[in-house]
Order: structure tokens, then sequence, then C-alpha cells
């Protein structure tokens, strides 16, 4: 006959919790309670309801037994079935200023047992997750800031601020200081490595340079073994979390093809890793892998219907093929499922944008930087508007404010830099195109090739003609197929006289493009020019076309000729 004695029978509970079988558990630890009266039996019963999701039937035998406020941990459970209930106010209470001093006293030193989450700790992250529900953004943030920096240990809070951008730059690497602080004991270099990843992005270079060497030595005959010695992190390529934070350092550094790399090296590991979903899907967009990401959203549509990222990875294939009123569609539905999903806002902006829509584009940014105000790219995204609709005054303090946020993000240092260009302050202009142009360990070639060539521009206004020549044929080589570099390098060339090679030049972009109507204009004046003086064509006057403004197409930027200044990067959905 088997033991029905009192431990037994909590054995038997737990037991069943431990194999999911809910509903034996309950008959089980009803019963215990009944015997025993005790409050350790009466907290097993209530665990049981929250693992079957009846939690006005919790709430109901922790105030019928007068237990709801008796201790810390009833007090924890009491509030969580409000929050499950959507009782803010309610859970609020429970959780009021006095409770969590006196549960801060009882850990002034942090968890009291080795191996545990701080029981304040999680309760200002049920307090801060109350306060987001309720769209208070400031005290959410400072809940989820007071739980991890009482306890590192306490993830789910890092993660919220980070995910949902809550925090500024000051704000992160302050955090960051603290945490590490309280780490550098604990004999967690991996966790170092991850938090300071999260927190102050520029020092995520270590992470994605690791996880890269590894990789390579994997590639080798030899294999990796002994080739990596960075301790802790040598063990990198094997957590989809680490992986997941370097392919966002990757992303958001604008090495697009290591943060492919690194995602699908992931999904590999992991198919339903969905933290990295946003970011293999973005990088895909990037990339234009137009097979590929209708293959993922296929995937994704059927069997996850109920994620705002199935319906965004469907909403950014629309976007790559152009199809803006599907992408709309669908960007909207993602943000229908889950209103804190900022990739979706910001792809939704995108989809507005990309048709010149931008009262509806802005609309969208407005409601993302509302959202989630520690992300630029909704600054971004409304100061590139306003840029794009020659609002200067406007574009200015919104791309300020996400430099303010992002201050080495290439695409805003870009777009300051254009913006300064069309204000006529070519010095400035010129400063933060350089920024771009020569963080060449920061940033891909092709990020800073937009940057390269409006620096040929910026200094072609200062009749730096040798400067705006040399930084134009750097942008040739690194693409060497655009017709607008090579009119904008003849034109240069045509202002200092030197007509032969403008000609020459003019015939390469007319090659490339042969229905460009400034181009061929220039080459017409260029030979007109020549047939004046033949034999001396050097002593030309550096001044003939002038009125010619920017020496590109008429009404056309520097950006515009490109489709890559301001509004040109929508493509780009994370932050995220």
């Amino acid at each position: 006959m088997a033991d029905l004695s009192l431990d037994a029978l909590r054995s038997l509970v737990q037991d069943s919790l431990g194999k999911h079988l809910y509903e034996n558990a309950i008959f089980f630890a009803d019963k215990l309670v009944i015997l025993s009266d005790s409050p350790d039996d009466v907290y097993r019963l209530v665990q049981a309801y929250l693992f079957t999701k009846q939690y006005r039937r919790a709430l109901h035998v922790l105030t019928s037994r007068g237990l709801a406020t008796a201790e810390a941990r009833f007090r924890y459970i009491t509030a969580k079935c409000y929050v499950e209930c959507q009782e803010w106010d309610d859970c609020l209470a429970t959780l009021s200023d006095e409770v969590l001093a006196a549960a801060k006293s009882a850990e002034a030193h942090g968890p009291s047992t080795a191996g545990q989450v701080s029981m304040y700790a999680a309760m200002q992250l049920l307090r801060g997750s109350v306060y987001e529900a309720q769209e208070n953004w400031p005290l959410a943030s400072r809940c989820y800031s007071a739980a991890v920096r009482h306890d590192p240990l306490c993830h789910e809070a890092l993660h919220r601020l980070v995910a949902n951008h809550m925090l500024s730059t000051g704000e992160q690497q302050e955090l960051l200081a603290e945490l590490e602080q309280k780490l550098v004991d604990a004999d967690a270099e991996w966790l170092q490595v991850f938090y300071r990843c999260k927190l102050d992005p520029e020092q995520g270079r270590q992470l994605a340079e690791v996880c890269e060497e590894i990789e390579a030595h994997a590639d080798e005959a030899d294999g990796a073994e002994g080739a990596v010695e960075d301790g802790a992190l040598s063990q990198l390529n094997e957590s989809c979390d680490m992986l997941t934070a370097a392919a966002e350092y990757s992303y958001n550094h604008d090495h697009y093809r290591r943060c492919y790399k690194l995602s699908s090296k992931v999904l590999a590991k992991d198919p339903f890793h969905q933290q990295v979903l946003p970011v293999h899907i973005c990088s895909m967009t990037r990339l234009n892998l137009h097979s590929e990401l209708f293959y993922l959203a296929h995937q994704l549509e059927e069997e996850y219907p109920q994620l705002a990222v199935s319906w965004f990875a469907v909403g950014c294939y629309y976007l790559m093929i152009a199809d803006f009123e599907n992408a709309r569609r669908y960007f909207s539905k993602a943000t229908t499922i889950d209103m804190r999903f900022s990739p979706a806002w910001v792809g939704f902006g995108h989809a507005f944008a990309a048709q010149d829509e931008s009262d509806q584009a802005m609309a969208a940014y407005r409601t993302a930087s509302r959202l989630f105000p520690g992300s630029h790219i909704p600054w971004l995204g409304i100061g590139m508007e306003y840029l794009r609709t020659n609002h200067l005054h406007l574009a200015l303090q919104y791309i300020r404010q996400a430099h303010q946020i992002a201050p080495h993000e290439p695409l805003v240092l870009h777009e300051l830099g254009a913006l300064h260009y069309f204000n006529g302050d070519y010095d400035e202009a010129i400063r933060f195109f350089l920024q771009v142009a020569q963080g060449s360990e920061d940033f891909d070639v092709q990020t800073r090739e937009p940057s390269i060539f409006n620096l040929g521009h910026a200094y072609r206004k200062k009749r730096d003609f040798d400067s705006a020549i040399k930084w134009y044929r750097e942008a040739l080589a690194i693409n060497p197929r655009l017709s607008c570099t090579y009119s904008a390098l003849g034109f240069t060339h045509h202002l200092r006289g030197d007509l032969h090679i403008a000609i020459q030049l003019y015939h390469q972009s007319l090659s490339i493009k042969p229905d460009d109507t400034f181009t061929c204009e220039m080459l017409s004046e260029a030979l007109k020019d020549s047939l004046d003086d033949p034999l001396n064509l050097s002593d030309l006057p550096s001044a003939r076309p002038q009125g010619q403004g920017l020496g590109l197409s008429k009404g056309e930027t520097p950006d515009k000729a490109r489709a890559k200044g301001a509004g040109s990067s929508r493509a780009t959905m994370m932050d995220m």
C-alpha cells in the first residue's frame, strides 16, 4: 500500500508538478491543505492553480485564509494573480512602497540563498510589468532598473529594459558600470560580456569578434581546439543568447552579412529561438534574400500565427518586393497582436515613407517614439521625413534627438551631415561624413560609401576639387557601377577645367545610365568647350558650369541620386 503520510503527500504534489500532472497535483494538494492546514501546503496548492491559470481560485484561497499579506512570498504570488487578472491597482497596493522597502531591508546584501533570485528584485519586476501595462514608461523603467541593480541575476528585468528601449545611452552606461562592479567577484566573465554587449553596443565588438574568431577556427582543418583562449568566452558558439547579442551588434553596425551568418547559426541550433528572429528577418531584408525570407515567413505564419514576429516577417517580404499596401497590412496586424513589438511599428512607418506618405509615416514613427523612448530609429525616421520635405529646422531637432540616443550610429551621422549640407554648412557636413567614412573598423564598407560620396559633394562646394576627386574615386573603388559617381567626378573635373577627363567620365556614366539628362547636358557642354580651344583644354575657366547646383539632375540631391540619403535606409527594422 502506498504511503499517504503528510510528507509523502508533499512529495507526491511536487512530483506531479514536475511531471506536469497539474490536476493530479491540485487534487492531492487540496487534501494536504485540509489535513495539515500549513501555510507551506497552501502555497503549493496556489502554485498548482497558477500553473493551470486558475488565478481567481488562487486569490480566493489566499484571501479566505488570510495569507494574501502574510509574508513576502504570499504577497508576491497574490500580486502575480492580480497581474494575470489585469487588476493593476490591487497589484500595486499589494506591492506598496512600504512592502518593497521591507523586502529590500531583509535582503540588504542581495538574495539570502545562493542560486536564488532576490524576492525584492522579483517584486520590482512585477511592479514594472504593471506600470508597463499602464503605459507609464518612466516608472516601469525605474522598477526594472531597481530589480537588476539589486540582483544582477534578474536577467528578465534587464531584457525588458533593453528590448523595450527604456533607457537612454547615458543611463545604459551607468547601469552597466554598476552591474560590472557587482559581477566582478562572481566568476561570471561571460555574463559581464553579455551585459556589456546589451547595454553598451560600442563594446559589443568584443563579443562579435570572439564569435567570428571561433567560427574561423572551426572552419580550419585543425579545428578550434586550443585555438581560442578566452576562458568562458571560448564557449560562446554554444550559446544562442550570446550569438544573438553578437548578431544584434553586427546589425547595428551595418555588418549585415555577418549578422545573417550569426543569426542563421542560432536558428540552426534552435529553430524556435524567437529573440533572434527580428534581427534575422531584418538582415535578410537588407540583403534582399527574397526566396529565403518568403520561406521563413511562410513557416512562421503556419507555425506561430499568434506571434507578432510572424506577420512582421510577412510585412518585410512585401516591403522588400515593393508591395507597400500589403506590407502596411501585415505590419499593422503585427502591432495589433503585440503593440510593444517595436520592429513592426518602424516597418509600418517605412512602408508609408516608401510611397512619400509623410503624414502617415510620421504618425507611425511618433507612436514608436512614445512606446520606445530609448530607441533612436523613430526619431531618425521623423527627422528624415522632415528633411525629405525640406523642413530643415524640424529635421535638425529630431535628428539631433536621435544622435543623443545613438551618437555612433552611422545613419544618424550621415543624415546630420546631409542636413548641414542642405543648410550650406559644408564644414559641419564634412565633419559628420568623415565620422562614417573613416570608421573602417566599425562600419561595413557599403555603409560608408554614401558618406564617402557625399564628402566629394561637400568638398566640391567648398571648391576643394582635389579633395573632392579623392573621395569620389574612393567611392568608385567601393562601388564602380554607379553612374552618378562618374557624373559627379566628371563634373568636378569639368569645374577644374580638365575637359578631356570630364568627357571620358561622362561617357562612362552614360554607358551605365544612358538616359541621365544632366550627364547628357554636361557632356554636350564639355564637347562644345573642347571645340572652342582643343589644344589647351587645361586652361578652360573653372566657373563655366555655374548654376548647375550640386551637379545632379534637376530637383535631385546627392542623397536622392543614390537612393541612400534621407529616408533611404528604411529597410532597417531594428534598434532593433
